[in-house]
């Protein structure tokens, strides 16, 4: 008997000794892991560090507006379309378009984009959401990501046209941004 009461002490002191260990390196590594992280950041003097899109003299940054006003009676409006340069391709990457019409209109807008030699242009639909109403006319508007490319001599327009009646004044407006790129 007197040697398992010894087997038993030394197996809890063991597990005693073991918890004390154990719980001390917890406490230990949340400690370190608390503390801030320094960094050191070397650079060679004979090599810059290199930045993606910075400055890049290769693209040409381009920002285009357009409006246009329907008349009462007319259910939409023109724009003189964008050509793009015989030597350039153009990167549309953000389109933002906005209409004020009288209360009770619906507008569609489109993106159109006419290649050079292609049998019809493409259309791309850019659907306007209910931003506001002020004084009997709604506002709509959308800003849509996209990334449209035109080909050199290739050009750019919009379509739009409202739905309901027509009567009234309505305005279209639309931003394009994007780049131009050599062609090659």
């Amino acid at each position: 008997m007197k040697k398992f009461r010894d087997y038993l002490f030394v197996a809890a002191g063991v597990g005693i000794w073991s918890l004390t260990i154990a719980f001390t390196n917890v406490g230990h590594v949340v400690a370190q892991t608390m503390q801030p992280l320094l960094v050191n950041v070397v650079k060679p003097k004979a090599k810059p560090v290199l930045v993606r899109d910075v400055d890049n003299p290769a693209r040409l940054n381009i920002e285009e507006d357009f409006s246009c006003i329907v008349s009462d009676g007319q259910d939409g409006c023109g724009f003189s379309p964008f050509i793009v340069p015989a030597d350039k391709i153009l990167v549309i990457e953000t389109v933002s378009a906005r209409a004020i019409l009288t209360a009770g209109q619906q507008p569609v807008v489109s993106l159109s984009i006419s290649q050079p030699a292609a049998a019809r242009a493409h259309q791309y639909s850019l659907p306007l959401t209910l931003v506001a109403s002020h004084e009997g006319n709604n506002i709509f508007g959308t800003t849509q990501l996209v990334r449209v490319y035109v080909r050199p001599g290739g050009n750019f327009d919009f379509g739009n046209r409202r739905f309901g009646s027509t009567s009234g004044l309505g305005e279209f407006l639309f931003t394009v941004s994007g780049y131009l790129v050599d062609a090659q």
